[in-house]
């Protein structure tokens, strides 16, 4: 479990997906980007999102190849983080698949889903 602020919460989530990539991406030949994206949910979409013993959530993972990572912790609007690492293919259709399964990712209070794409790494032969 990781917890702190909003942002340091985020940030590790982000260091750690980045460790696990590279390990998992250190022998892949050719030039892969990896890219890192924040998708905010509703807090009561949670549960919904993660499903039974997590199945849906490794269900995406599994058919994606992204890296799906979802805070149960809610920010003061009621929203809880998913980060989403992967090629850019991969975390696209991931994170397709967490706003279809999260109700449309919406935010209480009015706010919209934000989102945060971001370029990791870059690897190379």
């Amino acid at each position: 479990k990781i917890s702190g602020t909003q942002e340091s919460v985020e940030e590790a989530i982000r260091l750690v997906n980045e460790i696990i990539l590279d390990k998992s991406n250190a022998s892949s030949e050719g030039k892969q980007q990896i890219v890192h994206r924040n998708i905010l949910v509703e807090a009561n979409s949670v549960p919904i999102l993660l499903g039974n013993n997590e199945r849906l959530i490794k269900s995406i993972m599994d058919r994606t190849g992204a890296k799906v990572v979802v805070s149960r912790e809610a920010d003061s609007n009621g929203c809880c983080n998913v980060a989403i690492t992967g090629s850019g293919e991969a975390v696209q259709k991931a994170a397709q698949l967490v706003v279809d399964a999260s109700l449309g990712a919406n935010c209480s209070n009015g706010h919209a889903a934000t989102e945060e794409v971001s370029l990791l790494s870059e690897l190379t032969e």
